[in-house]
């Protein structure tokens, strides 16, 4: 269970179900590093470009890296959640935190006990092709990045969902 919350919180980390937010300062206030915030200024973070800064997770920051969560005995180890800001923190920390990650975990393990999860033969040739190209182009180019073209879409809103305005109304009911 302890590499299942490691991946489940690295998927977070780069997806997080909410990728922008912001507050509302309701009173003055100074930070620790000295910023000051007026009143009724509006203060926005994003977790997903956070997820994604090489100064809080080191140059492999854009790597699906689970094992960056568990110790040297495979026990997982949460980050500061204000380094892991997707459940938000301090006083204002989600209150369904732990509900989302005991149903994520339940789906894991409806999934793992009703069905044989494996790689398709078409995607072990897929994935075997992209090694391969991805060698070639560490060959051809020595910028060291990885060029594959593959470039995941994400839509900013509250929540990440999908959505089409060809598939729905003029108005949008989320």
């Amino acid at each position: 269970m302890h590499y299942l919350d490691a991946a489940m919180t690295e998927s977070m980390r780069l997806y997080p179900p909410v990728p922008f937010d912001s507050k509302l300062a309701m009173e003055e206030d100074t930070w620790p590093d000295g910023t000051h915030i007026h009143k009724d200024s509006v203060v926005a973070y994003a977790p997903y470009a956070m997820g994604r800064m090489e100064q809080l997770w080191g140059s492999d920051c854009l790597e699906f890296k689970p094992e960056r969560w568990l110790d040297d005995n495979g026990v997982f180890q949460p980050q500061s959640p204000y380094k892991y800001a997707v459940f938000q923190a301090g006083q204002r920390v989600c209150l369904g935190k732990e509900l989302a990650m005991l149903q994520m975990k339940l789906l894991v393990a409806t999934l793992v006990s009703h069905f044989t999860i494996s790689m398709s033969s078409i995607a072990a040739a897929s994935e075997a092709a992209a090694d391969a190209q991805d060698a070639q182009d560490d060959d051809d180019d020595d910028d060291g990045g990885d060029d594959d073209g593959f470039k995941p879409t994400y839509e900013i809103s509250l929540t990440h969902q999908e959505w089409s305005p060809s598939a729905n109304s003029s108005s949008y009911s989320g």
